[in-house]
């Protein structure tokens, strides 16, 4: 008998909240799925790695869910405070066609759609997360910090698919190969708790 795929189940259930979230875009109702979709994005994960079930398809779905979640963040940007847009759309276009030339890169030099799950990219998706989220108690300082993060983590992505030649979805960083960054890990876990 073939074991049900948890994490994959609470991906799916991500893409479903964030498209009803798009009939309630002008709506306070808009947050209760919208939260219930960020919380999702942090507990398929973990149920991947607790329950042993990670899976190339699992991260490809967590790529696709993480894409659309961010692209109902910007609708929703647009929709409610479309002069932030108006300020920065030379920026966030170049942004887009830089992000859509890695992921066609990314295509053609292994077959397969995805966004790489940096640490950068995790650090920003969760930066542009709470953008509807905090609106209101931030100014515009916020959103120019987020946008020149996301320029460094996009131009990262983009050397990451130019440099390497082996699939690998979850590298980390392009500054750090993955027997660095797990030896970093063990070096921390070995550190005395206080």
């Amino acid at each position: 008998m073939k074991k049900i795929n948890i994490p994959n189940i609470v991906t799916l259930i991500r893409i479903i909240l964030v498209a009803v979230s798009i009939f309630f875009i002008r709506s306070n109702h808009f947050f209760i799925f919208y939260i219930l979709a960020g919380l999702s994005d942090v507990v398929d994960g973990f149920l991947a790695r607790k329950l042993k079930q990670e899976t190339i398809l699992g991260a490809q779905l967590d790529s696709f869910s993480d894409f659309f979640l961010f692209s109902i963040t910007i609708i929703w940007i647009s929709v409610n405070k479309n002069e932030l847009v108006l300020g920065y759309i030379t920026i966030l276009i170049v942004l887009f066609v830089i992000k859509l030339i890695v992921i066609f890169i990314n295509y053609f030099k292994y077959k397969k759609m995805f966004i790489v799950h940096t640490i950068g990219n995790k650090a920003l998706g969760f930066l542009i997360f709470l953008i509807p989220v905090i609106t209101n108690f931030v100014n515009d300082i916020y959103y120019f910090f987020v946008l020149v993060f996301a320029s460094l983590v996009i131009l990262e992505e983009l050397m990451i698919s130019i440099k390497y030649n082996d699939f690998n979805i979850n590298r980390k960083s392009f500054f750090i190969d993955k027997d660095r960054w797990d030896n970093a890990l063990e070096s921390l876990e070995r550190l005395p708790s206080s």
